[in-house]
């Protein structure tokens, strides 16, 4: 069975598998509409950008879209197929993005933030790139992600693999994670031998990249803990927190803790949208941290550290867009960012980046068997 033949390129479609599942869903709409959701009220598949002022919340909408399941094992396998991707890091991108580091540790000296999320894109050349073989690449590498394919023919394309949920909803009970800190271990794998030697392409420095969880980690992860708690203190009735863990997607290691909280109906949309941006993408305070970043990055992020996925009036399942890639006709843009706080180091900070860009190549191009 081929994934490519159950979609119709010319009308929005999404393919997409929840961590630890063998099951695809596909949603394809059935007319070549735009429709856009700001208040979370309509049933449907969103897309949702970072900044809500800047660009629409994409639906497809429930009644408006067709769905089919597929089970990942009866895909046709496509894993033989080896990409090697064209892309240069200088040492001028390392220094501009240093100097941003910069700029945010003077705001945090000056007390005007507690925390800023910077990132940057990478773009790499990829002119024989089949986007349905790197999903099911994706799907293969990184079982525990959400991993999806997005396109509508009025906004573009954009693929990921994320570890970070943004809400989920069930029989009165939201749950929602604080995900924030990374580490690698270049010890326990030889992950400097991945991607066909685009680790070196990256210019990845061992000795600058996070061994071991320290104060900096879990300062940051606390701080996005704490902004959670306070929100579902608002609105919940019962509140569960769990423990802090540990979860792993390839090389890179974070800092995860739960929550499940009793949220009425009636205010669930409110909460989801005081939820977004967590300081997990953004920083704190949020609303300083969303203007500072519109100032230092010097992009537009679009639907980077948005969020996506399935919400109707029974159940709600929506990711923050991390890992993830804009697809173009010959060539991605690949995303990546890190958190600032207090005693963030710039040439670590920039090593962070690499190393989260690298984990969407590396699952492009590991081989699988079926």
């Amino acid at each position: 069975m081929s994934l490519e033949k159950l979609v119709d390129n010319n009308k929005p479609f999404v393919i997409f598998k929840k961590p630890q599942s063998g099951k695809i869903y596909i949603w394809q709409q059935n007319d070549t509409g735009l429709y856009t959701s700001g208040d979370l009220s309509m049933n449907g598949y969103y897309f949702a950008p970072f900044d809500f002022n800047k660009h629409p919340v994409i639906v497809f909408p429930e009644k408006h879209s067709d769905v089919k399941e597929v089970m990942l094992h009866k895909l046709e396998p496509v894993g033989a197929k080896e990409y090697r991707f064209e892309f240069e890091i200088t040492g001028r991108d390392a220094e501009v993005y240093k100097k941003k580091v910069n700029q945010a540790l003077s705001l945090i000296n000056l007390k005007k933030l507690h925390k800023i999320v910077l990132s940057r894109f990478i773009k790499v050349e990829a002119e024989d790139f089949d986007i349905f073989d790197g999903l099911i690449k994706l799907m293969h590498t990184y079982d525990n992600a959400y991993v999806y394919l997005w396109h509508h023919p009025a906004a573009g394309t954009w693929m990921g693999a994320t570890p970070e949920l943004l809400a989920g909803y069930k029989n009165g009970w939201l749950t929602t994670v604080s995900l924030a800190g990374t580490v690698t271990g270049f010890e326990s794998e030889n992950t400097l031998d991945l991607v066909n030697g685009n680790l070196n392409k990256l210019s990845i420095n061992k000795e600058e990249v996070p061994g071991s969880w320290g104060a900096k980690e879990f300062n940051e992860q606390q701080i996005v803990t704490d902004y959670i708690e306070d929100i579902l203190k608002k609105y919940a009735t019962l509140i569960e927190t769990g423990k802090p863990e540990t979860i792993r997607q390839g090389h890179l290691e974070h800092i995860k803790t739960g929550f499940s909280a009793e949220i009425k109906p009636v205010d669930l949309n409110t909460v989801i949208r005081h939820l977004h941006p967590t300081p997990a993408v953004c920083g704190l305070p949020v609303e300083a941290a969303k203007y500072y970043i519109k100032q230092i990055e010097g992009y537009d992020r679009k639907f980077y550290t948005g969020f996506t996925g399935v919400k109707n009036k029974e159940t709600v399942s929506l990711y923050v867009n991390l890992r993830c890639m804009e697809v173009r006709e010959k060539f991605f843009l690949i995303y990546a960012g890190g958190g600032i706080v207090a005693g963030s180091r710039p040439e670590k900070e920039w090593q962070e980046i690499l190393l989260k860009a690298e984990v969407i190549l590396s699952g492009l191009t590991k081989k699988y068997t079926l």
